[in-house]
């Protein structure tokens, strides 16, 4: 009696790059940040707002140096003391230079003169009491001639010295005065430097956290005022098990899944502590990601020469609820054209709808208003302008075109904008925001070398018995005479598994390939050429 086919569970063998089933939580955090503050105090007149991107120093090629140029200013304190300072160092300077430039003058021209004069009297008097003294052995002259030439030769020679010791003495002077002009100066530089100072600006490129203070307080030198952290590049913690992070090197490329998107992004190993958590007994590591900001309603093409973006759209305020109250708008919404103040009303958006909701292409239309001598300012945030006339416009339903900017998100002036919008250029909607955020979870692959692409196998459809290290095999399913027969293929391990698969090529070249049935289990009762009896087709491989 013919024993009946052994039954059997196949897959279709395809060819794939296989996702690792385990994935590591990791923790977004800036890779820098740093509370910044004045090196001056005084009252704060102007200050960011947080959430803003900022701009750091730029490398300038002809120094070689950073400069600061171009650095976003994070806060201002109000200057008119150090303006002060500076104005009263200034003229103290220029004091110390007239003084410097009298005493060089008389050390110059005037000490000289007088030393000259000095000599020729000195000589003068040599001369005549030689004379005298001549006259007096001839017994021509009396001693009380002698006795004044020889009074005059000592009052010379004695006036010589003093102007001597008053030459070195007005030297010291001059020197003394030089070193109050370099002094005055040095304050000079100190005072400008103090000025400059009341200025803060950003160290590095990154965004505003935290702002510690507000318009109108004081603050000492060294008084934290912003708190600013790097983006890019940003950082992710992860920890991970003694044996995972044994396998982990420095630079290492691992893949990280940004917060909702399905296509990793490489990062590297960048830290890696030393000393277990005492509590979880795992290890921390540190990868540094590049970050990016994404532009949501950013088109694929535009011109750049003509098309704007902007980052919102708004509506009119009013200051108080009474019927009689003037309405506001924003200052960047309102410009001048002309005699004419204009706003721009975007069509077929009214007020109260949801962001998601504004179409990424905004149409507009010019509207004519009367603005007031009223303004509110909102400190650092926005500041509104009183309408006493708006128009056409519907104060309740009506949104206005908000900042503007050139497609590379850089502002532009007043009537380059004007003039791109009487040209009906395209007005996008487009916001902007940084791919991973501090205080994300997300989705790491701590696996050091990249899944390559190939045949992958469920770790049940391997029979290792009997093989030498490295070798295996697994059956086939061939379709022989109407019938399924297994056909054992030597097979070797390629030493990457993925989960419960295992990476695996056919010794003989040609004996696997995309489209077979393999056994997907139970191989070890198997005999190569058995006939065999296909119950069940898993899913592709």
């Amino acid at each position: 009696m013919t024993p009946r086919p052994r039954p059997v569970t196949v897959f279709e063998l395809r060819e794939s790059q296989p996702t690792p089933e385990f994935r590591h939580a990791g923790s977004v955090s800036p890779w820098k940040s740093q509370d910044v503050g004045f090196e001056v105090s005084g009252r704060i007149s102007g200050i960011i707002e947080p959430g803003l991107n900022v701009t750091g120093p730029r490398f300038d090629a002809a120094t070689g140096a950073f400069v600061d140029d171009q650095s976003t200013n994070l806060a201002e304190i109000s200057p008119t003391r150090y303006e002060v300072r500076l104005a009263s160092t200034r003229a103290s300077l220029e004091t110390a230079r007239a003084r410097l430039s009298a005493s060089e003058k008389e050390v110059r021209d005037v000490m000289p003169k007088r030393l000259r004069s000095a000599q020729a009297s000195l000589d003068l008097s040599r001369q005549e009491f030689g004379r005298i003294s001549n006259l007096f052995n001839r017994q021509v002259e009396t001693q009380q001639s002698l006795d004044k030439a020889q009074a005059d030769l000592t009052t010379a020679e004695a006036e010589l010295q003093q102007l001597e010791a008053t030459t070195a003495v007005k030297e010291s002077e001059r020197a003394s005065f030089a070193a109050q002009v370099n002094e005055a100066e040095e304050a000079v530089r100190q005072a400008q430097q103090d000025l400059d100072d009341t200025i803060l600006r950003a160290p590095f490129q990154g965004q505003v956290s935290t702002v510690y203070e507000t318009v109108g307080s004081v603050v000492q030198a060294g008084q934290p005022v912003v708190r600013l952290q790097m983006m890019d590049p940003i950082q992710v913690d992860v920890q991970v098990s003694a044996q995972t992070d044994a396998r982990l090197n420095f630079s290492d490329i691992v893949q990280v899944f940004p917060p909702g998107e399905n296509y990793p992004v490489p990062a590297m190993v960048y830290e890696k502590a030393a000393v277990a958590d005492a509590a979880t007994r795992t290890f921390l590591v540190t990868l540094l990601i590049r970050n990016s900001q994404l532009m949501d309603g950013l088109p694929r093409e535009y011109d750049p020469a003509r098309d704007l973006r902007t980052r919102g759209v708004v509506g009119l305020f009013a200051e108080k609820l009474y019927r009689d109250s003037p309405y506001f708008v924003h200052a960047e919404s309102l410009y001048r054209d002309g005699d004419e103040y204009v706003v721009w009303r975007v069509k077929n958006v009214q007020r109260g709808i949801l962001e998601t909701e504004i179409p990424e292409k905004l149409e507009v239309e010019r509207v004519v208003v009367v603005p007031g001598d009223g303004r509110i300012t909102f400190m650092s945030a926005a500041t509104l302008r009183e309408l006493t006339d708006v128009g056409n416009l519907n104060p309740v339903s009506d949104v206005l075109l908000g900042g503007v900017q050139d497609m590379r998100g850089q502002p532009l002036a007043e009537e380059e904008i004007l003039a791109r919008l009487k040209s009906e250029a395209n007005i996008y909607f487009v916001r902007q925001r940084w791919r991973f955020r501090p205080g994300d979870i997300v989705q790491v692959e701590l696996n050091a070398n990249p899944i390559i692409a190939g045949l992958y196998i469920p770790m049940d459809a391997i029979q290792r018995e009997g093989l030498e290290e490295g070798l295996a095999s697994l059956f086939v399913v061939d379709e022989v005479n109407g019938g399924s027969v297994v056909r054992q293929v030597r097979i070797r391990l390629q030493g990457q598994n993925v989960g419960a698969l295992q990476k695996v090529e056919p010794v003989t070249p040609g004996e696997l390939k995309s489209g077979d049935r393999i056994v997907a289990g139970g191989t070890h009762f198997l005999v190569d050429g058995e006939a065999v009896r296909v119950t069940s087709v898993a899913g592709e491989r």
